[in-house]
């Protein structure tokens, strides 16, 4: 399963000097939390609603949160976006998007092929391919089976054997141990 198939192709985006007002906006009648932060047409940065957050209402100084409120419409995406994000390909698989969010604590992933942003991919489009591919939601039957790890033929004359009875695999998990 590729990235392809479970990005958001064409996403919204955002330019360095929009203000954080403009582009929480652009979030809210969106309904996203991640906005790719495009100039000159390549990608630069992205930003996220927790950004903004952060930005508006810092633990240290709840007090001034109208003076926050009112620094949104000047304060600019530049300085609150991550610049320079890791990014994906829309060939890698769905596996590689899923370690690079385990790893690093994303949210999503801008998806970038020959340096043009072609689309976004998120946690949960990542969970509902994987989900997807396990049969989660479908009328399926999951069932284990153990064979030594050496015996990979054992497993091949299984799986023949269940599609020669009208089995319908949709897909077989192996583990390391």
């Amino acid at each position: 399963m590729l990235v392809a198939d479970w990005m958001t192709r064409n996403p919204k985006t955002c330019e360095p000097d929009f203000t954080l007002y403009e582009t929480r906006g652009i979030m809210r009648q969106a309904g996203i939390r991640h906005l790719p932060v495009k100039a000159g047409g390549r990608l630069v940065g992205i930003i996220t609603d927790r950004d903004i957050r952060n930005f508006l209402l810092p633990s240290d100084v709840p007090e001034l949160l109208k003076e926050r409120f009112d620094l949104l419409r000047v304060r600019r995406v530049k300085d609150s976006m991550i610049p320079n994000p890791i990014t994906i390909e829309s060939g890698a698989s769905l596996e590689r998007a899923a370690g690079i969010f385990v790893r690093e604590k994303f949210g999503s992933l801008p998806v970038v092929d020959n340096e043009q942003l072609v689309g976004i991919i998120t946690e949960q489009d990542v969970l509902t391919g994987l989900l997807g591919s396990l049969g989660v939601g479908q009328k399926s039957f999951r069932f284990t089976l153990e064979f030594p790890r050496q015996d990979s033929e054992v497993l091949s004359q299984t799986l023949r054997i269940l599609e020669g009875q009208g089995v319908s695999i949709l897909s077989v998990l192996s583990e390391p141990d």
